[in-house]
């Protein structure tokens, strides 16, 4: 009696398997691994379709072994493949802006109602309303290389972000003003949002928290009756001791949440 064993491959790109004795076992190794490399991908594409099939993103984004742009059919040996939805600029957005919305600390409503929104470098809105109105009618328009800024423009901005000043959001401080202290730069309202806002959407790439002067990249803020928009020299200044020592006299800076668009999301 004669027994044949023969394996094929419907993939033109297969490599060739072979089922000849390999005494030291390195044939047999090597093949396994590439068995589970290909069948590693293989699985992954017939779940993408059946997903797809249930209203998944047609055209997904795909990270391969933890790398944007590589391909799937490149994974390593136990290495693997994660396909994920592109998100709406839309929605990401103005998640973004409510993030920041319920961190902002409230006492006289200033500091909340002065969240404002610049498209390259141009003021777009003032409010979550007008951020959703403009994002309704250009959403289309906006392109890969374009930025889009949150920005809270009151002057005392910059020194509550540094002392860590927020709104808490869960546990006994929700809702409360959270005040850590002049040694919690970090932990306010806009370096947090931009956290939350990461870890939501990490699929569409990084979101940067920073703090930006006064008309750096096109932020330029008017001085009006409201407030000021620079630091009042200590020459104007009454009462400034000789040997104290001088603050800075420039430009207000600002905490900013920057988003830049990319063909594949929202990237640095």
């Amino acid at each position: 009696m004669e027994i044949s064993i023969r394996v094929t491959d419907n993939d033109k790109n297969a490599p060739p398997w072979s089922l000849e004795s390999d005494l030291n076992g390195e044939a047999t190794v090597r093949d396994f691994k590439t068995f589970i490399q290909r069948a590693t991908w293989g699985i992954a594409e017939e779940t993408l379709k059946e997903e797809q099939a249930k209203g998944f993103d047609k055209d997904p984004r795909v990270r391969t072994d933890n790398k944007w742009g590589k391909e799937p059919r490149d994974v390593k040996f136990m290495g693997k493949i994660e396909y994920f939805s592109r998100q709406s600029i839309r929605e990401a957005l103005l998640e973004a802006y409510e993030m920041i919305l319920k961190r902002s600390p409230v006492r006289s409503g200033q500091y909340l109602m002065s969240h404002y929104v610049y498209y390259n470098h141009k003021k777009i809105a003032e409010s979550k309303g007008e951020l959703y109105t403009w994002l309704k009618a250009n959403e289309e328009n906006v392109k890969d290389g374009d930025l889009v800024r949150i920005v809270n423009v009151t002057p005392y901005a910059a020194r509550i972000e540094i002392r860590g000043g927020r709104r808490g959001t869960a546990g006994k401080t929700k809702g409360k003003n959270v005040n850590p202290g002049k040694k919690a730069f970090g932990s306010g309202a806009y370096a947090l949002a931009a956290r939350a806002i990461n870890s939501k959407y990490k699929a569409q790439g990084r979101v940067k928290f920073q703090m930006i002067p006064n008309g750096h990249a096109g932020v330029y803020v008017e001085a009006s009756s409201h407030f000021r928009n620079s630091y009042i020299p200590d020459s104007s200044r009454r009462g400034v001791a000789k040997n104290k020592k001088k603050r800075f006299s420039g430009p207000y800076v600002y905490p900013t949440v920057t988003f830049q668009i990319s063909g594949e999301g929202i990237t640095t």
